[in-house]
């Protein structure tokens, strides 16, 4: 659980109004190792509960404003903030359960491919979802107060932006652990 919030912390810190985009480059390595021990006890089980328990708690943390912005309409805005988390919350989870399953039936497919693709198409879909998508809030959007470090994504877009940052963070993970 101390991965957990570690993740949803610098999550937390990487948008703002805390505007700290460098910790964009380390926020998702919690759920990486999250998912490599996954892999490593072979339990996609495993997976799919910590990826519940990251999405909630990140998503959470995250989207504290939702709370804050629409209260002023009605109470009940916070039955919308807890609906929303969990979807995203089952949404992670299902992403941390392919990453895994993927990597055990697959086990040439490295994770510096899988998971920032995987990170990647969940932003998409998220981002697409018919009547409830809900684009905010992606990896690639928390450097928007770093431009010189998002001037190519112009070309690439916010997913590419995420992409890269998704594969950064495990790279550092892959360099960390082969040492």
């Amino acid at each position: 659980m101390v991965l957990v919030l570690l993740g949803a912390i610098a999550l937390t810190l990487s948008y703002p109004p805390f505007v700290i985009p460098p910790l964009s480059f380390f926020a998702i390595i919690p759920a990486i190792l999250l998912v490599q021990q996954a892999v490593a006890e072979s339990n996609p089980r495993a997976a799919f509960r910590w990826g519940w328990w990251y999405g909630i708690v990140s998503n959470a943390f995250v989207l504290y404003w939702m709370v804050v912005a629409l209260w002023h309409f009605t109470p009940l805005s916070a039955l919308g903030y807890l609906a929303t988390i969990a979807v995203l919350g089952l949404l992670t989870a299902t992403m941390f359960w392919f990453v895994t399953r993927l990597r055990l039936a697959v086990p040439g497919v490295p994770l510096w491919v899988v998971l920032p693709v995987a990170w990647t198409a969940l932003e998409w879909l998220i981002g697409h979802l018919g009547d409830v998508r809900f684009p905010w809030l992606g990896l690639g959007t928390s450097l928007a107060d770093a431009p010189v470090l998002v001037q190519w994504a112009d070309i690439a877009g916010a997913r590419g932006v995420t992409l890269w940052l998704a594969w950064c963070n495990v790279a550092i993970v892959e360099a960390a652990t082969d040492v």
